[in-house]
């Protein structure tokens, strides 16, 4: 099983986007007094009887060792208004309950577009809208996989790369550059094969005027690689990166060999 990985959310539209995405597990602590609430905000499915309702997300808070099951309903969200049930309040749940408090405050701040200074947004690495766990941390940061973030029109954030002097690079660059990289090693070694191999350099001679040679075929091949690569990465990033397994240098590795031994099938 995936193991989730936490992250936090910074700002209050995407917090509020979190919380209505359908299926959104939570904590909010205090940076000031330590306390912390775990919540979990399930969207109620519309009632084709009655579209034109209010849209209705039920509202459950943590209050067990048990972080799967332990979780009590103390109201829903309707509208702008977050609201006691009446279960809830058969239990002795108000207005004034710490956790009913802190989440309506927080949520009335998110409606305001401002982020409650020293208030830390931790979503528990699943999905808000699906629950399942996240793994790439594009996924991580925006707290909503690739295919939920499509469907609720959202884009993913787009992670830099700090290279050595502490800058953030384009990562465009550093695909350039690791495809660089790859393609230098496997000029020295031709190089070195050319140096020690007198067959080789033979060889070499004879097919570099050839218009069919394999040496030619050879090129055609490392640029219809290299666009297969490009494709792939592009619309399966998941898949490219093994769901954030493999560095940016192990993947492109993995995936010459699989086009390689494609082509050459």
């Amino acid at each position: 099983m995936s193991e989730a990985k936490e992250a936090t959310i910074k700002t209050a539209p995407e917090a509020l986007r979190f919380m209505l995405a359908g299926n959104a597990d939570f904590t909010l602590r205090s940076e000031i007094s330590g306390a912390r609430y775990t919540y979990k905000i399930e969207k109620k499915e519309v009632d084709p009887k009655n579209p034109s309702d209010l849209e209705v997300w039920f509202v459950k808070v943590l209050s067990g060792p048990e972080n799967t099951s332990d979780f009590l309903s103390i109201g829903y969200i309707k509208g702008s208004k977050f609201l006691t049930s009446k279960k809830a309040r058969e239990r002795g749940i108000t207005e004034k309950t710490p956790s009913f408090h802190a989440l309506n405050w927080a949520f009335q701040s998110f409606l305001k577009e401002k982020m409650p200074s020293h208030l830390e947004f931790w979503h528990v690495g699943r999905c808000g809208r699906c629950g399942r766990p996240l793994n790439v941390p594009e996924s991580v940061a925006t707290g909503l996989g690739p295919d939920c973030a499509a469907q609720l029109g959202v884009e993913q954030v787009k992670l830099g790369v700090t290279g050595p002097t502490g800058s953030v690079r384009d990562e465009n660059q550093v695909w350039l550059d690791h495809k660089a990289k790859f393609a230098q090693e496997e000029a020295e070694q031709e190089r070195r094969a050319f140096e020690s191999d007198p067959d080789f350099r033979r060889s070499y001679r004879e097919v570099s005027t050839q218009a069919s040679n394999p040496r030619r075929r050879s090129m055609v091949n490392s640029h219809l690689i290299d666009q297969k690569i490009e494709e792939y990465k592009s619309t399966n990033p998941e898949a490219y990166y093994q769901d954030g397994m493999l560095d940016e240098d192990a993947a492109y590795r993995v995936a010459a060999n699989k086009f390689r031994v494609e082509l050459s099938a």
